[in-house]
């Protein structure tokens, strides 16, 4: 993929576009439920698969005018829903320049994978009763997901060993997993063992969810690998992931990004996730594989028009503004815009650091930052973060193992004036309310243009923007802090 543009789609009013750099050919997308992140998926699979998706919207047999209006009606379910009163404004899709319904996708092979496809279970009528199959059969299993043509019987008949054998491997050396799973009848229902326990039906009733989910995701992962054409063919590979990772427990989605950075090398990857914490694991991960110059980092969030996408890299640095400013580059408009925009992508950038609300308005979070409604529980111990989640595993530890009311009353209070008194987190807070100073006094009305121009000073522009340097440091440095746990 070299450019995606989606607008009017979804959730999108607005324009949007996916831009990968030659290098930075990967994208991490990260956006809470509600912010676009699903819209996207639904572009994309537009994209390569909307012949397939418009399949059972149209009559066979119907008439010319019947089938136009059918697609018509099919296409109108994605247009951006607008307030009432308003028309609808079709959507418009392009990809790497081209009309979606247009672009040829022969010289792709595009994978796509989300959460919904983990949901095998299927249901029967038996005695008058409705019946829950929970089986996991391979043949159901593929012909669900969003995988380029390819016979599944001829599949399974060739390659159904190998993916089993495969899929073992994986759970054994790169997940640390004490159980398999195997074919169970020529029909290719899969059975799961475990010591001595071996089932093929009613699963959920035996195995945890987890377990169930990594074999499902693996056997849909290495089914890619197999089915992945050589690179001598010229295909472009697309691997697009959303939020696969929900059900995982924390050890095995660490597990997850390592094997998903290792062992799709020859792939264009998109992942999409709402898990801020998973998000921020995949970038640390993506920073300890020395990988960074292959990925763009691009997160969600919401403005007065909608969902909005943005890279925090390709956001003009504070340098840069006043750079510019100097060079008669950008206009006093311009630069209270770019000043705004690169504070409002911080705040998001510790919105999501924190795992705070990241889909509020920037402002929304700024104005809780600042009234005290939003708090920071963040402190270093030994070289790493510790996060509210950690916080709240040291209480339960700290409850469990005291053996008064009392010093657990003393043991929590101690342990969460840890979180409350970081110096880094202090820091940030003033920052923030300081540069908001700047914003209401100064950089709002130059942003706007206001005619005719109020009178603004070269050195409050200088200051914004060194306030902006010093805030994105700390911003830096504590990132940095990240280890791997």
């Amino acid at each position: 993929m070299e450019k995606i543009e989606i607008k009017n789609f979804k959730a999108f009013k607005s324009r949007i576009a996916l831009i990968p750099t030659i290098n930075r050919k990967n994208l991490l997308i990260y956006g809470e439920n509600g912010s676009g992140k699903s819209s996207i998926y639904e572009a994309l699979r537009l994209v390569f698969y909307h012949r397939r998706l418009l399949q059972p919207f149209v009559s066979r047999g119907a008439s010319a005018e019947v089938r136009q209006a059918e697609e018509e009606s099919f296409f109108r379910s994605f247009n951006n829903r607008k307030p009432t009163g308003e028309p609808l404004v079709n959507f418009n899709i392009t990809y790497n320049g081209n009309d979606f319904k247009s672009f040829n996708s022969s010289t792709y092979q595009c994978f796509m994978l989300s959460y919904a496809d983990l949901h095998y279970e299927q249901h029967k009528i038996a005695d008058g009763k409705i019946a829950e199959i929970d089986v996991i059969n391979l043949k159901e299993l593929l012909s669900q997901v969003f995988f380029p043509d390819f016979s599944i019987d001829d599949f399974l008949t060739q390659k159904s060993a190998t993916l089993i054998s495969n899929v073992n491997n994986v759970l054994r050396n790169k997940f640390a997993e004490d159980y398999c799973i195997n074919i169970e009848n020529e029909a290719y229902d899969v059975r799961i063992e475990q010591h001595h326990i071996r089932e093929s039906n009613g699963l959920h009733k035996i195995f945890n969810e987890a377990k169930i989910n990594l074999a499902l995701i693996l056997i849909f992962l290495e089914s890619v690998k197999l089915l992945a054409s050589s690179p001598e063919d010229g295909k472009r590979k697309l691997l697009v992931i959303d939020d696969l990772i929900t059900s995982l427990d924390a050890c095995n989605r660490l597990y997850f990004a390592n094997y998903l950075l290792t062992d799709f090398n020859t792939f264009q990857k998109i992942f999409l996730t709402h898990n801020v914490g998973y998000n921020n694991m995949i970038a640390m991960r993506i920073k300890e594989h020395g990988v960074s110059d292959l990925w763009n980092l691009y997160n969600l969030y919401i403005t007065e028009s909608g969902p909005q996408i943005y890279s925090y890299d390709e956001i003009k640095s504070a340098t840069d503004i006043r750079q510019e400013f100097d060079n008669g580059t950008l206009t006093p408009a311009q630069t209270g815009v770019e000043i705004r925009k690169r504070f409002e992508a911080d705040v998001n950038e510790v919105a999501k650091m924190f795992q705070l609300d990241a889909t509020s308005r920037a402002m929304d979070v700024i104005g809780d930052i600042i009234s005290g409604q939003n708090k920071f529980y963040y402190c270093k111990q030994n070289g790493k973060i510790r996060d509210a989640n950690n916080l709240v595993e040291s209480i339960e530890t700290l409850v469990s193992s005291a053996s008064s009311d009392s010093d657990k009353v003393s043991n929590i209070q101690s342990e969460l004036s840890k979180y409350h008194s970081d110096e880094d987190v202090n820091n940030l807070v003033d920052f923030i309310k300081e540069f908001h100073f700047y914003e209401r006094l100064f950089i709002h009305s130059l942003a706007h243009g206001t005619a005719p121009m109020p009178t603004f000073i070269q050195k409050e522009v200088y200051a914004a923007t060194h306030l902006l340097e010093r805030m994105e440091n700390l911003i830096k440095g504590i990132k940095d802090t990240v280890t791997t746990p």
